[in-house]
């Protein structure tokens, strides 16, 4: 149990660092936000299109 809590906590980490260099470089970001965006368009039609009956 203890090196599966180990190995989420390294994930967890990676994690971070990837953030962190995506965020420190303004046309990777602007990738991010634009997918982000996207998916919340997406996600907005989805809810739009399940309202209509």
């Amino acid at each position: 149990m203890a090196a599966i809590l180990a190995q989420g906590e390294t994930v967890a980490t990676l994690i971070g660092d990837v953030w962190d260099i995506i965020t420190a470089n303004p046309v990777l970001s602007t990738f991010v936000v634009c997918g982000l965006i996207t998916a919340a368009i997406g996600v907005f039609g989805a809810i739009k299109g399940t309202s209509h009956f």
